[in-house]
């Protein structure tokens, strides 16, 4: 009894906050009596929930009053319930009696006739409850009406099997409800029956794990009936406990239900919040005079999927696309529970792994051979010979001693250039011309660098894009819902249905294009990081404050706050693009190699090539016709020569002089180049600076757009909720909020990756950087801004 007097306190601490008002002599005031079926943790919060949306709806007409006098909470027993309903029907204080239950529900629905106006807003299903619904959809009991949820149990069991194959299914009922409704457990089995399913019922009253123990082996579908008789951590086992047995469930509570990990519902926004919405409805009706029994008593229509991607994903099940477009999603799909890539891991992993990266490297290499090949001409050159020789046998005998019919030889010659400059400028060159290679690889590395960081801020663009967008899609779906309940009740037409149906179509459209986009920019990441090209990943977040990005730390886009400033800290970045630059060096590079060129052509003019030469040979067999006359000579069969070679081209056809003409203009042309190159990387930077600075201060005005339309996207919901503005309206605050939400994100990505694109500018990627050389960069940037901005 102490807990359920705490109950009673909590829900009447907040019922008195929120009936009280100021204006009371002015309104009409109207005292609404209230029947909870029992002690639950959750009372409180749906208690304040329906009164919330009551005094919502019909402050400015009514002054409706919910007293701690007028509220009772029972103990969840049949007895207990329908004694405080009679109390407060025969109550002459109390003019309105509301039972936010299903038990209480239950019986003043069956009740029959009501001297006062009665509510009963938690119906689990008309046709096995028995009762009426006429042919115009209400209740046709005097002065009653009820809130029929979640359509009949035959229409869940169809939307069930749309997403699972199943064949015996357990329903799970809470003992107070299958005690006070005795022909609920019956019907429902009966009603999967008529759907040629096996099936049987549960009453729930311990824990989850005695509950789950009692499920027959052949269950293969579990319908969970609201629970209100049991904790939320024994629900949250529960759901967990059928996960792991495989077994696919179906939540009566909506949302709440999905979010608590059960498979799915056919209720996308909460329960409770729809119900209470269509209990303020039908109160503002009948204190606007419309008899009670004449009001609709189904929530509007059949409602869209609410599916738990985790849960599907633990039980082996695979959503098509075309339910994941019509469900709202909860839970964290599988790639999203994927450890998240960093900026510093794509930058890392790009420049370790790129291809195009790893292809220059290759070239590099190629050119190392290519400098030790040219030095390989300076350094002693030996060539090794044998040899057999036969002579025509004639010849022999013609000249008798010269040599013999075959001979057997075997020598070497070695040669060792003593000044050449033709060799000496082609190691020269090489080794210039190797240094504009690694300059190539450098520039290669900035670009992939620039590359992989804008591919990353690609794939969270198109990731908040895809969030945004199903946002919008939910925010569409609930104002569907809250237009088929305006018709419904009469406050609208079936031309606001059909606008919000329109639009929900274009939704969807946006949420698949959304989706591609992510894909697609995925693929990029994968490409730059030699990654399978359809591999899944999941991405960190990153913010203006991220230090993968040099410059972030400096926050040198919040202290240039004048012209002034700007053009100074650009100034700097220049002399550091200058300074850093690979297209410079690279020229630079060439430049030096056309030189040694010029230069090596210049003396060829009138200096020759010197060598030494020293040559051995040894004829170690002869054989045949003038063996004898050579084995009788006096001569020994070794020779040897040495000497200096010194070789001068003394006249060419003039092509000496055409090469120094050709060397020098094309070193001219490599200086202007040079100058080029300079002013390209200067108009780079100071273009990435401008860029950089604008999409900056863009941020805040974003930020500022978003706010304001999301205020007014919130006023115009509830006004439109109230039936005080038009669906044009609120299509326009939609449509506004949503575009300035997207602004905004895209205001944060667009200058993230300006800012990408002024330290490639100014070729200051600190992953490339060693950390001396970082430090270094680091300071001369940071006393740049000081001096900016005069600190």
């Amino acid at each position: 009894m102490r807990g359920t007097k705490w109950y009673i306190m909590a829900i009447l601490f907040l019922l008195i906050g929120l009936g009280t008002t100021s204006a009371q002599d002015e309104k009409a005031e109207v005292h609404v009596g209230v029947v909870i079926d029992g002690p639950w943790e959750n009372n409180a919060g749906v208690s304040n929930l329906f009164v919330s949306e009551i005094l919502k709806l019909t402050g400015n007409e009514f002054n409706v009053v919910f007293s701690p006098k007028h509220t009772f909470i029972a103990d969840w027993s049949q007895e207990s319930i329908e004694g405080g309903i009679e109390r407060f029907l025969a109550d002459e204080e109390i003019d309105i009696v509301m039972t936010p239950g299903i038990i209480g529900s239950h019986y003043l629905s069956t009740r029959g006739p009501l001297g006062k106006p009665g509510i009963a807003p938690f119906v689990l299903d008309a046709k096995i409850q028995s009762l009426t619904v006429t042919d115009s959809g209400t209740s046709g009991v005097k002065n009653l009406t009820y809130v029929l949820i979640g359509g009949s149990v035959s229409e869940s069991l169809t939307d069930f099997l749309e997403v699972v194959k199943f064949k015996h299914i357990t329903f799970l009922i809470g003992q107070p409800v299958a005690k006070a409704i005795p022909r609920l457990p019956g019907g429902l089995v009966r009603e999967a029956e008529k759907m040629d399913l096996s099936a049987d019922y549960l009453e729930v009253s311990e824990s989850a794990e005695i509950t789950l123990k009692k499920l027959k082996a052949r269950t293969d579908a579990v319908y969970v009936n609201p629970l209100m008789n049991i904790s939320g951590k024994e629900l949250a086992r529960l759901a967990e406990g059928l996960k792991e047995r495989d077994i696919p469930s179906f939540s009566a509570i909506g949302k709440d239900g999905v979010e608590v990990g059960f498979l799915m519902s056919t209720l996308p926004e909460s329960l409770f919040q729809r119900i209470a919405r269509r209990t303020a409805l039908n109160l503002q009706s009948i204190l606007l005079g419309t008899e009670p029994s004449e009001l609709p008593v189904r929530l509007a229509g059949r409602e869209e999927l609410t599916l738990n991607v985790e849960t599907a994903e633990a039980i082996r099940l695979e959503i098509p696309w075309n339910l994941r477009l019509e469900a709202d999603l909860i839970g964290k799909t599988e790639r999203e529970r994927l450890p998240k890539l960093s900026m510093e891991r794509v930058l890392s992993e790009a420049v370790a792994k790129n291809l195009d990266i790893a292809a220059q490297e290759r070239m590099v290499a190629a050119g190392s051979a290519q400098v030790r090949d040219a030095l390989a001409v300076l350094l002693p050159q030996i060539d090794l010979s044998t040899q057999v020789v036969q002579v025509d046998k004639d010849r022999i005998e013609a000249a008798p001693g010269e040599a013999a019919e075959r001979e057997y030889s075997t020598g070497f010659e070695f040669r060792q250039l003593l000044y050449s400059e033709q060799a000496w400028a082609s190691y020269d060159i090489e080794e210039f011309l190797q240094a504009a290679r690694l300059q190539e690889l450098n520039e290669v590395r900035l670009d992939i660098t620039q590359q992989a960081g804008t591919a990353y801020l690609d794939v969270l663009r198109a990731q908040t894009r895809l969030r945004v967008r199903m946002s919008d899609l939910r925010l569409t779906r609930s104002n569907l819902q809250m237009a088929r309940e305006r018709r419904e009740v009469g406050v609208s037409g079936p031309g606001e249905v059909y606008r919000w149906e329109n639009r929900l179509a274009t939704r969807k459209q946006e949420v698949l294009n959304a989706e591609a986009d992510l894909q697609i920019a995925m693929l990029e990441v994968n490409r730059l990081l030699h990654r399978p090209i359809d591999m899944q990943f999941a991405v960190a977040e990153t913010s203006l404050g991220d230090d993968e990005l040099l410059l972030n730390r400096l926050n040198f886009f919040e202290s240039l706050s004048t012209r002034k400033a700007v053009l100074n800290f650009a100034d700097a970045l220049v002399k550091t693009g200058l300074a850093r630059s690979p297209q410079i060096r690279n020229v630079k590079a060439l430049i030096d190699a056309k030189r040694r060129e010029q230069k090596s052509t210049e003396n060829a003019m009138w200096q020759p090539d010197v060598a030494f030469v020293f040559d051995f040979s040894h004829r170690f067999a002869e054989e045949g016709v003038g063996e004898r006359f050579l084995k009788a000579s006096p001569e020994n069969d070794t020779d040897w020569a040495a000497g200096i070679s010194i070789d001068f081209p003394l006249y060419s056809g003039g092509s000496k002089t055409a090469r120094i003409i050709q060397t020098t203009q094309e070193l001219a042309e490599l200086i202007f180049t040079l100058g080029s190159a300079r002013e390209q990387v200067e108009q780079r930077v100071r273009a990435a600076m401008e860029t950089a600075t604008a999409s900056y201060r863009n941020i805040g005005l974003s930020r500022k757009a978003e706010a304001a339309a999301a205020k007014n996207l919130d006023l115009t919901v509830d006004s439109y909720a109230q039936g005080v503005v038009s669906i044009l309206d609120l299509l326009d605050a939609q449509n506004a909020a949503v575009q300035a939400e997207l602004a905004s994100a895209n205001a944060v990505y667009d200058f993230l990756i300006d800012l990408m694109e002024v330290q490639r500018a100014a070729s200051i990627f600190n992953i490339l950087m060693e950390d001396e050389a970082e430090e270094i960069m680091f300071g001369q940037l940071r006393q740049a801004v000081k001096t900016d901005t005069g600190r």
